[in-house]
C-alpha cells in the first residue's frame, strides 16, 4: 500500500504536463508582478540587502497587497525544482535500463547531457536561494578620501580609501561630457587584524574582494570637475559577502558541460547518419540474372 502511494506521488511529480502548467503559472505570476515591483520599489530594494528570510519576515509580511506573488513565486519554483529533479531523475534511469552498452560507454555519457544540464538548473536555483538566504549585506557604507575607515563585522579588519586618481573627459566630440570623470580611479586599501595591508583599484567594472567581502562602487561625488579644487571626496560602497556564488557558478559550468555534451551527441549522430548515407548510395547495383 505505501509503496503504490509512493510510487502515484512519483509519478504526479514527473508528469510534463505538469510541467508545462507551472511554467505558466510563473510566466502569468511574473507578468503580474511587474507593475507591482515598479510601484512599489522601496518594498523590493531591501531584498538584495537584507536577506530573504528577513525580507518575508518584515517587508514581504506586512505589505502583502504589494508582495503575495513573490510567495507565490517561491512555492511555484519549490515546486518546479522537485518536478524538474524527478523528470530528469525518471529519463535518467530508464535510459541507464534501456541503453545498448555494446554501443560504448562513450556515447552512454554524451546521451546524459540533457540530464546533466537539468541537474545543473537545479543546482543555480539552490545557488541563488543561498546567496539571498545566507549572504550577508553591508549597504550604505561611505567613505571619503580623510575620513573615517570602514570596520568590518567581527573585527576582521578596516577599509580605507587610499588614493584617488580620476580620469576626466577632455575631448571634443562630445562636448556634454567635458569635464566629467570617466573613472574615479579610486584604490581601496585593506589592513587586517593584524596589521596587513593590502590595495586593489575600484571601479564600476572592478569590485576588489577582501577578507571575504567584495566592495561594489554605488555611487561617488562630485560627478565632474568643477574646477573649485574638491575633486572626488565621497564614495558611496555595497559591500556583500557571498558564500553561495561557487555553487551556482558551479551550476553554471555545470550546464556548458551538460550542454556541450549534448552537441556532441548530435554532431555525432548526424556524422553516423551520413556515413550511412553515403555508404548505401555507393553499394553496387547487383546484376539481373
Amino acid at each position: 500500500m505505501i509503496l503504490k502511494i509512493l510510487k502515484a506521488v512519483w509519478n504526479f511529480w514527473a508528469s510534463i504536463k505538469l510541467s508545462i502548467v507551472l511554467c505558466f503559472l510563473l510566466a502569468l505570476d511574473t507578468a503580474l508582478a511587474y507593475p507591482l515591483i515598479k510601484m512599489n520599489l522601496t518594498t523590493f530594494i531591501p531584498l538584495g540587502e537584507v536577506g530573504i528570510f528577513t525580507w518575508l519576515e518584515t517587508y514581504g509580511r506586512y505589505n502583502l497587497g504589494h508582495t503575495l506573488w513573490f510567495f507565490i513565486l517561491m512555492v511555484l519554483l519549490t515546486f518546479l525544482a522537485i518536478n524538474t529533479f524527478v523528470c530528469a531523475t525518471e529519463k535518467l534511469w530508464h535510459l541507464l535500463r534501456q541503453y545498448n552498452y555494446s554501443a560504448g560507454l562513450k556515447s552512454l555519457i554524451l546521451k546524459l547531457g540533457p540530464h546533466v544540464m537539468h541537474y545543473a538548473v537545479l543546482v543555480i536555483l539552490l545557488g541563488y536561494l543561498g546567496s539571498y538566504a545566507l549572504s550577508e549585506s553591508l549597504p550604505g557604507r561611505s567613505l571619503t578620501p580623510d575620513g573615517l575607515p570602514i570596520k568590518l563585522p567581527r573585527g576582521q579588519g578596516e577599509l580605507t580609501l587610499s588614493k584617488v586618481n580620476p580620469v576626466v573627459y577632455s575631448g571634443s566630440r562630445l562636448d556634454f561630457f567635458d569635464t566629467w570623470y570617466l573613472d574615479p580611479g579610486y584604490v581601496l586599501t585593506y589592513t587586517d587584524r593584524e596589521g596587513n595591508s593590502e590595495s586593489k583599484a575600484l571601479a564600476y567594472s572592478k569590485s576588489p574582494s577582501f577578507a571575504g567581502y567584495r566592495f561594489y562602487l554605488a555611487d561617488f561625488y562630485p560627478k565632474r570637475n568643477t574646477g573649485g579644487g574638491m575633486g572626488l571626496n565621497y564614495i558611496k560602497l555595497s559591500i556583500r559577502k557571498d558564500p553561495s556564488a561557487y555553487v551556482y557558478i558551479g551550476g553554471l559550468i555545470l550546464f556548458v558541460i551538460g550542454l556541450g555534451m549534448y552537441a556532441a551527441d548530435i554532431f555525432l549522430r548526424r556524422k553516423k547518419k551520413s556515413s550511412l548515407t553515403l555508404a548505401k548510395a555507393t553499394e553496387p547495383i547487383p546484376s539481373e540474372l
